[in-house]
């Protein structure tokens, strides 16, 4: 799970079909019949809406970030289940937004960890309209209880472009290089990418959708191993009335678009994700995704149906011939949020973490047990 996602925004629709029924194929995260431990409750935040943020690149700790309905990002950190506050991430004169926010680990140091969140902005520190994207770097202190995480950079504009509706992001971190992965206000996917120390580079334009299906809401971005090596993007797309919903996907090779081999031009693919072929399946959230490569080498997709979060896994993209099942089924916290995910960095034991947020607007997180695929 590479975080995006974290990242998605506000998204809630009916699909056409049924999900696929757990079991019926050959790939979902599973461990004796739960693949994921008890879900945890992170503080009330006042006044929290949209799609929450998670990052973190060590075990037992992870930071949540949220968007308020006054538009102001706040930040909280956890450290073996104990929490720090709520703690405005903004200066004095306090910028807002107006999309949820997205974070990634960067390197860290031995006495705190590094990050970056970007976010599409509202209104600057004197009220004015700005709908620029903005980036960050904070720190994140290591040590013994949980400390909030830190504002290091000024909120800094990417480029000079604006979004009225679209420019909700997805943030992914490899070897330090950052990949940014948006849609603009008519649906076009784009990105940006920083390497280290570097600034960001200009605006890089993706596919085109098939037509008849507009990409909407925030994509969900992971880099990719297996025979790939590259960053896999997601979107959630609607038809022209809005009443089927599919996924489809591209890939960026970390400085413009491709297809899964590496050539040109990229285009959009379909994630077969429904029971009968062709159709669209219930979907009420944008995706997430991760990879994780140490344990089983594969892609996990995450998104809501009704009150649950469903994942499925793959090696790359064959989610649609693998098993989908509901995180921790036999618990409904009547979740409202797309959620976000943390691949390849174990809580406990576990590689896997989502955080999503429910109807009352209570932030939960759960990590997964013993990682084994299952049918």
């Amino acid at each position: 799970m590479s975080t995006t996602v974290g990242a998605c925004g506000g998204f809630e629709g009916p699909g056409a079909e049924e999900p696929l029924e757990p079991g019926t194929a050959d790939a979902a995260l599973n461990f004796d019949g739960e693949e994921f431990k008890g879900w945890l409750q992170v503080p009330a935040l006042a006044g929290a809406t949209s799609d929450p943020a998670l990052c973190t690149d060590g075990g037992r700790a992870f930071l949540a970030f949220s968007r308020t309905t006054s538009g102001l990002l706040y930040g909280v950190a956890d450290f073996a289940q104990g929490f720090s506050s709520w703690t405005p991430y903004n200066t004095l004169l306090p910028r807002k937004f107006g999309t949820s926010p997205a974070c990634a680990m960067i390197f860290p140091t031995p006495t705190e960890r590094h990050f970056i969140t970007v976010a599409r902005g509202s209104t600057d520190p004197l009220n004015q309209t700005d709908r620029r994207l903005f980036w960050s770097q904070g720190r994140w202190l290591a040590g013994t209880t949980a400390n909030p995480p830190e504002m290091v950079t000024e909120w800094a504009p990417i480029d000079s472009n604006t979004y009225a509706s679209g420019g909700s992001p997805a943030i992914v971190s490899r070897n330090d290089k950052v990949v940014i992965t948006f849609l603009a206000d008519n649906g076009k996917i784009h990105a940006h990418y920083k390497d280290p120390s570097q600034p960001w580079s200009d605006r890089k334009d993706g596919p085109d959708m098939p037509a008849g299906w507009t990409a909407i809401g925030t994509p969900a971005i992971a880099f990719v191993e297996n025979w790939v090596m590259k960053y896999m993007i997601v979107v959630l797309a609607a038809n022209s009335n809005f009443t089927q919903f599919k996924f489809y996907y591209t890939f960026f090779n970390g400085t413009s678009f491709v297809d899964a081999v590496g050539g040109t031009p990229a285009t959009f693919e379909e994630l077969p994700l429904a029971t009968t072929p062709g159709t669209a399946p219930t979907v009420d959230s944008e995706p997430a995704l991760e990879y994780e490569s140490t344990q089983l080498a594969t892609s996990t997709l995450y998104y809501r149906v009704g009150d649950f979060i469903y994942q499925t896994s793959g090696l790359v993209y064959d989610f649609g011939t693998n098993g989908i099942l509901p995180i921790r089924g036999d618990v409904n916290k009547q979740f409202r949020s797309a959620p976000s995910v943390v691949g390849g960095v174990p809580y406990d034991q576990g590689l896997h973490q989502v955080l999503a947020r429910d109807s009352s607007n209570r932030l939960w997180h759960i990590e997964s047990q013993n990682d084994y695929l299952t049918p």
